[in-house]
């Protein structure tokens, strides 16, 4: 062969190698995808996340999928919620039934795309109707508008964002139906939270919703109370600007203008008194908004009032004689403001001038059981002040005990209220009701059930006072008693035949309430005296539950030893090692572990106290539940696992926690 021709043959030949280099090979997708399947079967989860990469890029709705599913494990490429709900919204909208499905937990929990109940729905259904199992289970629950609150109502998760100052999710929330007014189980809704919290944009946000701001709590507060309670001036100016009612009073009588003086916030006293508040009105305990200011040496509050029109009552010297006429007593009605409207026997006996309370009944110049503006009568003034002697007085001059304040209380609710012991047993020895209710069915042993004087109690038992009288919650004192921890109040109840097994409204016993106080020898007591220690309430919480959630620890192992179950369930399948865990009680986690709680119990959505733990940042408590053998690659019904929820919520700690755990025990981690 020629020389010319050998070239030619070689350059053919460099050519066809050329081109077979650089021309697509016949089927090369399926070879892809198969190369792609075979990566991630020996876990080169990088290659198979490359390969899938190019793929989608071609729009391939399988490789889409994939590296959708790869970015929300966090598996062959670092985790990210937005471009896994990116690549799965490519695949899904292709009808990929995998990732329509897939993309409705994105919009449904939120993750890498606002949550969104509605595109949730869109996608659970259009899986659905490619008869993916999971979806079609997704669609058959009753209430498919809240998907995703089977777990968690939606009001509640508004709370949370709102605990959380979140003001995206608190839109998103209330776009999907959130009730902005709806309250939680201790009776506060998101803008009440929002002013205990202080969060400003979050208040901004709920009121800008119409959210009511007349609603009051389980302590009777409104948002208004709360923040001029808790001196937050910020929010307290917001409330005002949307007309929050400036004289709604607390349960012990303060208004937001004493609650604000008392702080000494100038700008929130101002705008109250521009917006009309009662600038004498005073709390139960008889002080006004001057007085407090005063007391507290806010100078320029003091004042403030005072040009409004605010006078502190006159205090008496420290003198053996009376320092006031009845002449002068009667002028007080119209030089003092304060006193405006009052009897010369009204202003006496609130003042203590006994001297004085004696010639004004003798001269029979005064009707003893006139009411003022308020509703109180002279016995009520002196009850609420103590003064006994002229209790007493009035007592013996026909003053009647049973009328009543505008707030529904007597004299002796007065007294009481107040500890006023002597004027109380005075009340009692002349006959006044001892069963006498508020309108929220509070009776005079319930105010006495809070306090620690175990006499006041035994005297009111002693004048017929019903120790099984329940409020408008169907709370007994007994109960009451066991809440504030005051172990001489509860021994007299119980010696008095308290019954230890009403139930509330909640259908929860005395036992409840001392988880509470925390208070281990009520609850002995308690339990000596028969109560009903397997009784769940009516969210299928155990009284162990209660305690474990709680972090009533002192009580756990009182209540296993007098066999309390310490794996019962709540109707959401919390056993009391979840719920400890969940709410970060470490000290009661520890107690549960060392009784025995079984430790990968999983509640209705599959979560074990490993994944709440974990998920929450409580690392003292994973770091336990570890050690004591808990599983880590268990996983809920979202498909997730402890190291997932952890990731999710942003706590790396927890996850380097859990993953050198596994490296020392030669455990293989998998998202």
């Amino acid at each position: 062969m020629s020389i010319p021709s050998i070239r030619n043959h070689i350059t053919i030949f460099f050519f066809i190698s050329f081109l077979a280099a650089f021309s697509p090979p016949i089927n090369a997708l399926e070879l892809n995808i198969n190369d792609a399947k075979s990566a991630v079967r020996v876990r080169d989860y990088p290659k198979a996340f490359k390969i899938y990469k190019v793929l989608a890029k071609k729009n391939n709705k399988e490789a889409q999928y994939q590296i959708g599913a790869m970015y929300k494990s966090g598996r062959g490429v670092k985790k990210n919620n937005k471009y896994a709900a990116y690549w799965l919204i490519k695949s899904a909208k292709q009808g990929h039934p995998k990732a329509q499905y897939h993309l409705a937990i994105c919009y449904e929990k939120g993750e890498g795309v606002a949550r969104d109940i509605t595109k949730s729905l869109k996608w659970y259904t259009a899986a659905a109707k490619q008869n993916h199992a999971q979806a079609k289970k997704k669609l058959s629950q009753k209430n498919t508008n809240t998907l995703a609150n089977k777990q968690t109502p939606l009001h509640l998760l508004l709370h949370r964002a709102t605990l959380k100052n979140n003001t995206t999710e608190i839109i998103n929330l209330l776009k999907n139906g959130a009730n902005i007014n709806k309250k939680n189980n201790i009776d506060k809704t998101a803008l009440i939270i929002a002013a205990e919290q202080n969060h400003i944009e979050s208040t901004k946000l709920l009121l800008s919703r119409n959210a009511n701001t007349e609603i009051r709590d389980t302590n009777g507060d409104t948002a208004l109370l709360i923040s001029t309670r808790s001196n937050h001036p910020k929010i307290s100016h917001l409330l005002l600007s949307n007309n929050a009612r400036v004289n709604n009073i607390d349960d012990k009588g303060n208004s937001a203008l004493i609650l604000s003086a008392s702080h000494g916030n100038l700008k929130t006293v101002k705008l109250l008194l521009n917006r009309k508040a009662s600038v004498n009105k005073m709390n139960s305990k008889g002080l006004s908004a001057i007085e407090l200011a005063s007391k507290q040496g806010h100078k320029k509050v003091v004042a403030l009032l005072s040009q409004h029109g605010a006078t502190s009552p006159i205090k008496k010297p420290k003198t053996k004689s009376t320092v006031l006429s009845v002449a002068e007593i009667n002028n007080l009605s119209n030089s003092n403001p304060m006193y405006k409207n009052w009897t010369g026997l009204m202003i006496a006996s609130w003042l203590g001038e006994t001297s004085s309370v004696k010639k004004i009944l003798r001269s029979r110049n005064s009707d003893i059981n006139k009411t003022d503006t308020e509703g109180h009568t002279p016995l009520s003034r002196a009850s609420l002040k103590g003064h006994n002697d002229i209790v007493n007085l009035l007592l013996a001059n026909n003053a009647k005990t049973e009328i009543k304040h505008s707030t529904g209380k007597t004299p002796l609710i007065w007294a009481l209220i107040n500890h006023h012991e002597k004027a109380v047993n005075s009340l009692l020895s002349s006959n006044a009701n001892a069963n006498v209710k508020l309108n929220n069915g509070d009776s005079a042993i319930h105010f006495a059930a809070s306090f620690k004087n175990s006499n006041i109690m035994a005297n009111l038992l002693k004048h017929g006072a019903k120790v099984n009288t329940q409020n408008n919650k169907k709370e007994t004192a007994l109960m009451l008693a066991s809440a504030k921890g005051n172990i001489k109040v509860a021994s007299t109840l119980l010696s008095n035949n308290a019954d230890v097994n009403i139930l509330n409204i909640k259908h929860q016993n005395a036992l409840w309430y001392t988880s509470i106080s925390n208070n281990l020898s009520i609850a002995k007591q308690l339990i000596r005296a028969g109560i009903n220690i397997k009784r769940k309430d009516s969210q299928g919480y155990s009284c162990l539950g209660y305690a474990a959630k709680s972090g009533a620890t002192s009580l756990i192992k009182t209540l296993i030893e007098n066999g309390a179950d310490i794996n019962s369930t709540n109707n959401s399948g919390n056993t009391p090692l979840i719920l400890a865990a969940d709410k970060g009680q470490a000290s009661t986690v520890n107690s549960l572990l060392q009784a025995g709680s079984k430790i990968d119990i999983k509640n209705k959505w599959g979560n074990t106290a490993l994944m709440m733990a974990a998920s929450n940042g409580h690392a003292s408590i994973v770091k336990a539940l570890l050690n004591s053998g808990a599983k880590t690659n268990t996983k809920n019904k979202n498909r997730e696992n402890a190291i997932s929820l952890a990731n999710a919520a942003g706590y790396k700690n927890i996850v380097k926690l859990i993953k050198q755990h596994n490296e020392s025990r030669g455990i293989f981690d998998y998202f």
